[in-house]
C-alpha cells in the first residue's frame, strides 16, 4: 500500500485514501443491524377449534348449568388417567356444586386395544345406574397402598353385565358416539376438553383447550373462580 501510495502525485495519493475510507465507512453503514431473537409466543389456553356437540351426544353428565365442560375420554389412555388422578375431583366437585356441567363422551383410539372393550363396559355399568362410579374406577382404581383415594369397583348385577357386554349395540352405541363427536369437528385425541355453553335445544356451542394441563385454570377463569394454586 505505502510503495503505491509512493508513486501517485500528492493530489492522487489523498483522492486514493479519501476513496477507500469512504468505501470502508460506506460498508459500515450498510450493513444491516442485528435482529433480536425473541421467545416464541405461548401458544393460546383456547384453540380457534368450534364444535357444535349434538343434545344426544352428551348421555353422560352431571350438573345441569348452562357452561358445560365436554371431555373426551378414552380408558385405556395413561394421560386420561393422571388428568384422573391429578384433577379429576376438583372437575367433579364444580359439577356437583352446580357451577358447570360436566360431560363424558368416548373416544376409544385405536392405538389403545382395549379401549373399546373398557367403554363398553362403562356403559353396561350405566345401565345399572352407575356410569359415573364406573368412569371413576377405570380411571382411577382404589388399591389400599398405591392409592387409597381411589374408586372402588361398582357392585353390578353380573348376569345383566354380562348380557350386556355381549350384545353388539352396546359397542356400537361406543362406536357411534365417537364418530358423531368426529362428525361435529372434535379431534381424535384424548383427555380432550371442549368448553361451550348449552342451547336451549341441549346442545352445546363449544371451544377446544390445546391440553388437559390448562383446563382447570381456564375453567376457572370461565366460571369467575379464583384459581386453586
Amino acid at each position: 500500500m505505502q510503495a503505491w501510495l509512493k508513486r501517485l502525485t500528492p493530489g492522487e495519493a489523498l483522492m486514493a485514501v479519501i476513496l477507500v475510507l469512504g468505501l470502508g465507512v460506506g460498508l459500515h453503514v450498510r450493513r444491516p443491524p442485528a435482529e433480536p431473537v425473541s421467545a416464541p409466543a405461548p401458544a393460546p389456553a383456547v384453540q380457534d377449534v368450534s364444535v357444535m356437540f349434538d343434545a344426544a351426544l352428551l348421555r353422560h353428565t352431571i350438573g345441569d348449568a348452562g357452561f358445560v365442560v365436554v371431555k373426551l375420554v378414552d380408558f385405556e389412555c395413561p394421560i386420561c388417567k393422571q388428568f384422573e388422578v391429578a384433577e379429576g375431583a376438583r372437575l367433579r366437585a364444580l359439577a356437583e356444586s352446580g357451577r358447570i356441567t360436566l360431560a363424558t363422551v368416548h373416544m376409544p383410539l385405536n392405538i389403545h386395544p382395549q379401549a373399546v372393550t373398557l367403554a363398553v363396559s362403562a356403559e353396561c355399568a350405566g345401565e345399572q345406574g352407575q356410569f359415573w362410579e364406573a368412569h371413576d374406577y377405570l380411571l382411577h382404581p382404589y388399591d389400599a397402598l398405591a392409592s387409597p383415594e381411589g374408586a372402588p369397583r361398582p357392585v353390578l348385577d353380573a348376569d345383566a353385565l354380562a348380557a350386556c357386554r355381549a350384545d353388539p349395540a352396546t359397542e356400537e352405541r361406543v362406536r357411534a358416539d365417537a364418530e358423531l363427536a368426529l362428525a361435529s369437528g372434535a379431534r381424535p385425541a384424548t383427555p380432550a376438553f371442549y368448553l361451550g355453553t348449552r342451547h336451549a335445544d341441549g346442545s352445546v356451542r363449544a371451544t377446544a383447550l390445546t391440553s388437559a394441563a390448562s383446563v382447570m385454570a381456564e375453567i376457572e377463569r370461565r366460571i369467575g373462580m379464583a384459581p386453586v394454586l
